[in-house]
């Protein structure tokens, strides 16, 4: 796919896209030029969507992104909305299905009713963002008989492919997300379109084989990659979202390397591809007990697993909380390849001489000169981690969100860096 980078925001228009004849000639978008975009995207995935009016688009996303640029009581929280359209079952099971009893361990989504509703305006969505401000609470938002409703708070649970609901999120002013489960659909900051991560972690490229490589190092199969590269996005999203900035360094081998002067070393211990290699046995036992492979999907195992499943995907969660908060002091985390924790606050080499360019795609087909004159001390020290530890992904955040992701190229002494936007936009 063929990019245009915008020169002053790092951020990319895709090109491929047919967009509408006004495109080229406006040099910001507003929220409401991005429904066509949204609609393409989608495509027939939503059928539930399709039957949808543009104008209730168009109000879903400029609505939360005015909401985005408030504050309450001088504080700014991000606004997370949950779209149903006109599904109303308060649990969505993980088969996409509506439940009709009492909810389950196990759901997609769960919803927290409000009665009476509340209207879906600026306002509203203000206060609930200081509800909603873990990253799996949303404020729910129907299309009724008497147009959009905040009808409640949905919590998401076990949420991979097929997800009915579409997150619209601005995780601070100016800024737009809109994800379909962990998929990215648009990505959208101060009026210009981002490449962001959606083609960077995602698609198969550069950085995609270099993460496969590490997982593969740690021993964790095909199976277990989508929850690798989950586990890693959350992380720096976590980086991003402490407003600290900070370098987060996924090595690529078990016993990455560390300057003498490392602030905080860690001994080898637990690491999250442990958890991760038993989720991906535990979803194969549990996918098979679904279709009725081997045994009842009602059947005491079967359930038994899904409980062991939920236990720990939520200590997951846990570690990468800690781990995002690791990020928050100055100097370095360091992973290793099944991404357990060897170091943080680690105070990393300078060096002068580096050629980094930036890849406007996956493949790093196309490149152009990347200024590191005009970044501070941190992207210097992340891209000369880069350059010296090839096949070591390293990502760097701004204190206020911005996140690059850089990376050594083994056949060259050059480094090549990413900009991927906001790291909740992961």
């Amino acid at each position: 796919m063929e990019c245009a980078v915008d020169s002053t925001s790092g951020l990319t228009t895709d090109v491929d896209e047919a967009p509408p004849s006004w495109l080229p000639q406006s040099p910001a978008l507003f929220p409401p030029a991005l429904v066509p975009l949204l609609r393409r995207r989608l495509g027939n995935d939503l059928t539930h969507f399709k039957s949808l009016q543009d104008d209730v688009l168009i109000e879903l996303l400029t609505v939360a992104f005015f909401a985005g640029l408030e504050t309450h009581e001088g504080f700014h929280h991000a606004v997370r909305v949950a779209f149903a359209g006109r599904l109303s079952a308060d649990v969505m099971l993980p088969t996409g299905e509506a439940s009709a009893g009492t909810p389950m361990l196990f759901y997609r989504w769960s919803t927290l009713r409000l009665a009476p509703d509340r209207a879906y305006c600026v306002s509203e969505l203000v206060k609930l963002a200081v509800v909603t401000r873990d990253e799996r609470l949303f404020a729910k938002v129907e299309l009724t008989d008497r147009g959009l409703r905040v009808v409640g708070l949905a919590r998401e649970g076990q949420n991979e492919t097929g997800d009915p609901y579409l997150k619209v999120v601005s995780p601070r002013p100016g800024m737009l997300s809109v994800r379909r489960g962990h998929e990215s659909v648009v990505e959208y900051e101060r009026g210009v379109l981002g490449q962001g991560p959606r083609g960077v972690l995602s698609a198969p490229g550069c950085v995609y084989r270099a993460l496969e490589a590490c997982a593969q190092k740690a021993g964790l199969g095909n199976a277990a990659m989508s929850d690798y590269l989950s586990t890693i996005r959350a992380i720096v999203s976590q980086m991003g979202s402490h407003g600290r900035g900070g370098i987060l360094v996924v090595s690529g081998d078990q016993e990455p390397e560390l300057p003498a002067r490392a602030s905080y070393r860690t001994p080898e211990g637990s690491s999250i591809a442990e958890l991760l290699r038993y989720l991906a046995g535990a979803a194969a036992v549990r996918d098979a007990g679904e279709r009725g492979l081997r045994i009842s999907i009602g059947s005491p195992a079967v359930q038994l697993r899904r409980v062991l499943h939920g236990a720990f995907v939520r200590e997951v969660e846990r570690w990468v909380t800690e781990l995002g908060a690791f990020t928050a002091m100055d100097g370095a985390t360091v992973l290793d390849c099944g991404l357990g924790v060897r170091g943080f606050g680690v105070v990393l080499p300078v060096a002068r001489d580096l050629e980094v360019v930036e890849a406007s795609d996956p493949e790093a087909s196309e490149t152009a000169r990347f200024h590191l004159s005009t970044r501070g001390t941190r992207h210097r020290a992340a891209a000369t981690y880069a350059s010296h530890c090839p096949g070591s992904v390293v990502f760097v955040a701004s204190h206020d969100g911005p996140i690059s992701c850089m990376l050594g190229d083994s056949a060259t002494p050059r480094v090549l860096v990413w900009r991927l936007g906001s790291g909740e936009l992961l």
